[in-house]
């Protein structure tokens, strides 16, 4: 008679933490997704619930751009006219990235996605050298870039 109890409740009990796991699961999953990664994390918060809910929670926002013509980087006008506002305010510094979007200061090297900047080559505005060595763009009276690298080299 004991032994009857004892499987019900273990029954009950793992069918309660499946179904706390698909909860947990599901909700992970679509949090980053929102956020724009592919990776599936459902099974991260399935096993790991509300640690894996404060993980995908921390995860940067990393929207990737779809453009039918991403190979030729043709972007669109509308991100054209956004990246010379961007560049008129900044003084011409500044750059997009390719992975996600994100404009970015010219002073990071990396995106808040990973992407590293060397991805990027942006054109030279007039009164600015492009560096050799890292490809920031400086202004003509700046001598030697933040990487060390002298105008002359």
């Amino acid at each position: 008679m004991y032994g009857h109890y004892l499987t019900i409740t273990i029954i009950a009990t793992l069918a309660l933490y499946a179904i706390g796991g698909c909860i947990w699961g599901f909700a992970v999953k679509k949090i980053v997704e929102n956020k724009g990664y592919s990776e599936n994390w459902f099974w991260w918060g399935f096993f790991f619930g509300l640690l894996a809910l404060l993980v995908a929670l921390t995860k940067p926002e990393c929207h990737s751009r779809s453009y039918s013509s991403r190979e030729s980087d043709d972007y669109s006008p509308l991100h054209s006219a956004a990246a010379s506002t961007y560049s008129q305010k900044n003084g011409g510094g500044g750059w997009l990235c390719d992975h996600c979007g994100k404009t970015n200061g010219s002073s990071v090297a990396i995106c808040s996605c990973g992407q590293p900047r060397s991805s990027y080559v942006r054109p030279t505005v007039k009164g600015e050298w492009v560096c050799s060595q890292c490809g920031r763009n400086n202004a003509l009276y700046v001598g030697t870039c933040a990487c060390g690298m002298s105008k002359n080299s």
